[in-house]
């Protein structure tokens, strides 16, 4: 298993790819893995991503060479076997050193075999506590940074914007598991299997299972029973609730969002998603939404619609950095001017949103981000620019979610792991009579 989680962490640091994707795919061309050998890999392979610029400081600290000068291979190998030390007690040492060593031989030469060999004797010749760095509110941004395993630039970010004690909880949430969120497509069929579940606070159609149901849960999500769904995006469907009339959905990807909009919307609403990628749309269709029509088009551009709709709802490209905690390597790929970018799209997009809204309807904008400039900045903007459209309260409209710390003056606005959710943002607006 060390050898795929290897295989794996070079495809998504090298090759650019995506782990959630890249783990799927590697257990789908490998059946008859143990479950104890998924579980292994997947701990190792994800902690890995989490933890990287922690284990980078260590092995650069414990090191004769300097990181720029190691082997994308060997690099990996030593972050794989320090991870093991750090973080999964239950691996015998030696295991970790032989292992390692291997690794080292196969993919480098001798010499790489021998410094893998005294590095990782020494990590596991040392008490933890030397791994530990402890940080408080007069600790300097780098410090944070290392001891949360994050870049530099988004501690500092993340304390400027919110302090130390907030910028701690979204750092560490980011590095947690995530838990199995799901929505429930047919509950008569679901309840059939007894298994063990929390239902969501802020969502009558979604829930949580506990782990050990990997099976039973994989089975469930092939029939669509089930289908993997963050609690934080289906708060946001769920101001729509009850609402009847034409509602327009654009930038619908595959479709998770829309199926989830049909199960809460008033019997009489028609939706129309679109989405600029054919096959996605595809996709969407398979899942045999009622009253959907799907429409591929490029939501920045002008659309191809006469009529207006009583509502349209913007699920809107982000840098994502509301689920850092399910696709770690973002911390390495985004950038503040990155997120920059994204917002000036965003910012497109919601005023083409905007001029297919009828008269007292609604406008929804939402992003998997609590970025600011992807958040508040945008809404700020746009109601600057168009007068037509007035700011509604969704805590007024939904008082447990402001109860629960769940929005911002006016917005929904999750940080990541608020009541085990991804972080995510959305704003309700209405047009003018």
């Amino acid at each position: 298993m060390r050898e795929s989680a290897l295989k794996l962490l070079l495809k998504t640091f090298s090759r650019g790819g995506w782990s959630n994707y890249l783990f799927e795919n590697f257990i789908s061309s490998n059946a008859g893995l143990a479950k104890r050998d998924k579980a292994f890999l997947k701990a190792l392979y994800f902690g890995v991503l989490r933890q990287s610029i922690f284990l980078d400081y260590f092995i650069a600290k414990r090191s004769k060479r300097k990181l720029q000068k190691l082997s994308e291979k060997i690099l990996n190998i030593l972050r794989l076997g320090l991870y093991q030390v750090v973080f999964m007690e239950r691996v015998p040492p030696h295991a970790v050193v032989n292992e390692s060593v291997n690794l080292a031989r196969k993919h480098g030469h001798e010499g790489s075999a021998k410094f893998v060999n005294a590095l990782m004797r020494r990590f596991c010749s040392e008490s933890l506590e030397n791994f530990k760095i402890n940080v408080d509110e007069n600790s300097k941004a780098e410090d944070v940074a290392t001891a949360l395993s994050h870049p530099v630039w988004m501690a500092k970010r993340y304390l400027d914007t919110y302090g130390f004690e907030t910028a701690v909880e979204i750092m560490k949430a980011n590095n947690k598991i995530p838990p199995q969120n799901f929505r429930v497509n047919d509950k008569l069929e679901f309840e059939k299997h007894n298994l063990r579940f929390e239902r969501n606070r802020f969502s009558c159609i979604g829930l949580e299972i506990e782990s050990g149901n990997a099976v039973v849960t994989t089975k469930l999500v092939k029939k669509g029973v089930i289908s993997p769904q963050d609690q934080s995006s289906l708060v946001a469907v769920s101001l729509f609730s009850g609402f009847n009339g034409s509602l327009l959905e654009l930038c619908a990807g595959r479709g998770n969002k829309s199926a989830a909009l049909s199960m809460v919307l008033g019997s009489s609403s028609r939706v129309t998603s679109l989405d600029s990628s054919f096959g996605k749309l595809r996709e969407l269709r398979l899942l045999g939404i009622k009253n959907d029509s799907p429409v591929c088009a490029d939501a920045s551009q002008s659309l191809p619609f006469k009529a207006l709709f009583d509502a349209v709802f913007i699920d809107a490209p982000c840098s994502n950095m509301g689920t850092v905690r399910r696709h770690p390597e973002m911390k390495y790929r985004e950038s503040k001017k990155a997120i920059e970018g994204k917002s000036r799209l965003q910012s497109k997009l919601l005023t083409n949103a905007a001029g297919f809204v009828d008269a007292g309807g609604l406008l929804v904008y939402a992003v998997c981000s609590f970025e600011p400039e992807e958040s508040d900045a945008v809404i700020k903007e746009f109601l600057e620019r168009d007068s037509s459209f007035k700011l509604l309260d969704i805590g007024k409209r939904e008082p447990e979610l402001a109860k629960a710390g769940l929005t911002c003056g006016s917005f929904l606005k999750v940080f990541p792991g608020y009541f085990g959710m991804d972080g995510f943002f959305a704003a309700m607006m209405e047009k003018r009579k």
